[in-house]
């Protein structure tokens, strides 16, 4: 897990991926294959291994994002993810 800078002090990668910049509010990511986060599936597995870039949050909150993708295979996805504890 990393802080990439001051003002994200707070921020940190699970499972941080291979290649990603952050450029003012943008955050540029390109996955590592085979990567992904599943839950107990129909096939009975369970994956836990997809970039997540994260801020641990412990009161009411707001987020705001917008995602943009170059999908190019079947499954290819990106979106905003809450881990509760």
């Amino acid at each position: 897990m990393i802080s990439y800078k001051q003002e994200d002090a707070l921020m940190q990668w699970l499972n941080e991926p291979p290649n990603w910049q952050q450029i003012g509010d943008l955050l540029i990511v390109k996955t590592a294959p085979k990567t992904d986060f599943w839950r107990i599936t129909h096939y009975d597995f369970i994956r836990d291994n997809g970039h997540f870039y994260f801020n641990t949050v412990s009161t009411d909150f707001i987020a705001e994002v917008k995602i943009r993708g170059s999908y190019q295979d079947l499954y290819d996805q990106a979106g905003i993810m809450l881990r509760v504890d």
